[in-house]
């Protein structure tokens, strides 16, 4: 087995950060967006959709534990994507803080 859970989670949580364009990503609805989201994760730099294995793995990772994983994952998008301070201008911790910081 080369994925379990928490690697998918992970390996997610990363596809998104590494696509932020400063916009905050809004949360997934249900399962297929979860699904389509998950393709394109990197597992030890292997993209999920390119390896027959990690796809089958992923897909029964989605229909046992799917409900959980998408929870997690908005509630990953909704805490590291939070607006500060009720301004709109910082749309995630790290926009505050390169502001703050320089």
């Amino acid at each position: 087995m080369l994925l379990n859970k928490q690697i998918l989670i992970e390996g997610i949580k990363e596809n998104i950060i590494d696509n932020y364009d400063g916009e905050k990503p809004r949360e997934l609805k249900d399962i297929d967006e979860l699904h389509d989201v998950a393709l394109f994760a990197q597992i030890n730099g292997i993209t999920i959709e390119e390896y027959d294995v990690m796809y089958y793995e992923m897909l029964s990772l989605l229909n046992t534990d799917g409900e959980d994983i998408l929870y997690e994952i908005n509630d990953f998008i909704g805490d590291e994507f939070e607006t500060y301070y009720g301004d709109p201008a910082f749309a995630s911790a790290y926009d505050y803080w390169s502001y703050i910081l320089g």
